[in-house]
């Protein structure tokens, strides 16, 4: 006989006690989120200036972590950034975002890089596949890039293109916006 573990639900997480630790769920195994550098801070900070942008002009709602997004009842991450595009605000709630946001952004550290870029089992690029996520970037502001994984026919390409400083990033989700990477990784 083989046994097999439980995956856990949204209500598991909700029912951890409170111990000031961040936790995520990815396809019902329980991951701890470590607490970000100062280097993470500024680079979210300033990307979030940046989409903010995109906010303002009316193309949808940005977020930033700790919020948790329900992808699915065993898949609860939070990102560093969210961005929800105007008109499929019904997936955001007063707790939290049920369902499949537009744009996820993570800012890569040295103990979730192989989660943030894994296709494999705990790996948020093949749930962020597999769930249907449109725009997933991945920001390693230790080397100043973005990698843009961009949804065609169900899949991310394996070749993603990796924007630098120096680069503009302007995305189909707001295509007034022009984002600067000198400015981002300044």
């Amino acid at each position: 006989m083989v046994a097999v573990a439980q995956k856990l639900t949204y209500m598991d997480l909700l029912a951890l006690p409170d111990d000031g630790r961040r936790y995520e769920l990815l396809d019902g195994e329980l991951i701890v989120v470590a607490s970000p550098t100062t280097r993470h801070q500024r680079v979210s900070k300033r990307l979030e200036f940046a989409l903010y942008h995109a906010e303002l002009a009316g193309f949808g709602e940005v977020f930033d972590a700790p919020y948790d997004v329900q992808l699915s009842p065993t898949n609860v991450v939070e990102p560093d950034l969210i961005f929800v595009a105007a008109g499929r605000d019904v997936i955001v709630t007063e707790e939290r975002i049920i369902g499949v946001p537009d744009l996820l952004v993570e800012i890569l550290s040295r103990r979730t890089a192989g989660i943030d870029r894994g296709r494999g089992p705990k790996g948020k690029l093949g749930i962020y596949e597999r769930l249907g996520v449109p725009y997933y970037w991945v920001v390693d502001a230790r080397h100043s890039t973005i990698t843009e994984h961009t949804l065609h026919d169900g899949r991310y390409p394996p070749q993603a293109p990796v924007r630098r400083t120096g680069d503009h990033i302007v995305c189909p989700l707001f295509p007034t916006i022009t984002i600067d990477l000198a400015e981002v990784f300044r």
